[in-house]
């Protein structure tokens, strides 16, 4: 659908501003320098149907990747167990576009034990990061413990692949 080549100061195609832009190419041959409204604008028209999908995608975008991994090297690191996501995997039912997590009560419970058994006593004053390895899942992660854990980030595993300043993971959640 999208593929973001380079994030720099620019002339935008559209409006032919120079300012920062985003070089961009649309699946539907769309390509070129655009300025963050039309950026915006173009992916909107483009993904409307497909709001959770543009909102993983745009995460990948240099600048915005950048303000997501900032102080990485401060960060304390949990990794959840390859059990941890499929147990989540098999909750995310499917129907064409769109996804939902439906998951039981009891397995919803087990999840959320298993992380408050690692990070519920640790000073929230150091960032507190779970690095999910299949990026698809990041987002249903992030809404089952936001509620009880809004202080724990959850990030994907691409997007801090490549990062030198990452810590070890202090913790494997397992269930």
């Amino acid at each position: 659908m999208l593929k973001i080549i380079d994030c720099r100061q620019g002339k935008c195609i559209w409006c032919l501003e120079t300012t920062e832009v985003v070089q961009a190419e649309f699946q539907d041959g769309l390509s070129g320098l655009l300025c963050k409204k039309h950026f915006w604008q173009a992916l909107k028209v483009r993904c409307d149907a497909k709001p959770k999908h543009v909102a993983e995608e745009v995460r990948r975008v240099p600048a915005l990747n950048a303000h997501i991994t900032r102080d990485a090297e401060n960060w304390r690191l949990f990794v959840p167990s390859e059990e941890y996501e499929a147990t989540v995997r098999r909750g995310v039912s499917r129907d064409g576009d769109a996804a939902v997590l439906s998951l039981t009560p009891e397995v919803t419970q087990d999840l959320l034990a298993a992380v408050r058994g690692e990070v519920s006593s640790l000073d929230t004053n150091v960032p507190l990061v779970l690095v999910v390895e299949d990026a698809s899942l990041r987002p249903f992660i992030r809404s089952l413990l936001v509620l009880e854990f809004p202080h724990l980030q959850i990030v994907a595993r691409r997007e801090v692949q490549g990062l030198a300043a990452l810590p070890v993971p202090t913790a494997t959640i397992t269930i």
